[in-house]
């Protein structure tokens, strides 16, 4: 129901229509459903709803400790997905030592992940996350804000045909740039690139 109404164009019921479901879901379950989780998540990322970060940053957390590989096997291959698209963006900001640890690795060159979950990956990267955590007495993690801000911006701007491309990946990596050029071609056949 939440994706049809985004679909229209209404983005506030989607999220209150997520919220909602995010709210009865954490009154009967300890596992979280991975869809709602997700399009909750990314809701908040992209509309910014600040009422809605602590509860994305808890979801994110949990949606992170399913993959390690005892609950990969009881995953669906849709939500497998879903939680593969997480994994490869977290993947990017992860220190090799950690990418070892967690069966994740990303070519340097390339910027692509690999994905094998090993049986401590979700709780190794869920800890690393609280780790990043730069003032843990606030009660929320600006780290993991600024990756979700990050993912969601590379989503919108960097991404094709549901993949992002190397832009995307990199502004996950790195964030937004410090200092912007724009270069436009001249006109005639040689055309050459200036500022």
């Amino acid at each position: 129901l939440g994706r049809a109404h985004l679909e229209a164009g209404r983005r506030r019921a989607a999220y209150t229509i997520w919220q909602t479901g995010i709210r009865e879901w954490e009154n009967h379950s300890t596992i979280p459903d991975i869809r709602l989780a997700d399009a909750y998540i990314r809701a908040v990322a992209r509309q910014k709803h600040m009422s809605g970060w602590a509860r994305a940053e808890a979801l994110y957390l949990r949606l992170m400790e399913q993959a390690d590989a005892t609950s990969w096997k009881m995953l669906s291959e849709g939500e497998r997905e879903r939680l593969v698209q997480h994994l490869r963006e977290t993947a990017l900001v992860l220190p090799e030592s950690v990418q070892r640890r967690t069966g994740l690795t990303v070519d340097s060159l390339e910027l692509s992940v690999s994905v094998n979950p090993q049986a401590t990956t979700g709780e190794l990267i869920a800890g690393w996350w609280r780790s990043q955590d730069p003032l843990s007495a606030t009660g929320r993690n600006e780290r993991l804000r600024e990756h979700l801000r990050r993912v969601s911006h590379a989503h919108d701007h960097f991404e094709a045909r549901g993949r992002l491309d190397d832009r995307g990946k990199v502004y996950i990596q790195l964030g937004a740039p410090r200092e912007r050029t724009q270069a436009r071609l001249g006109p005639g056949k040689e055309a050459a690139p200036h500022q």
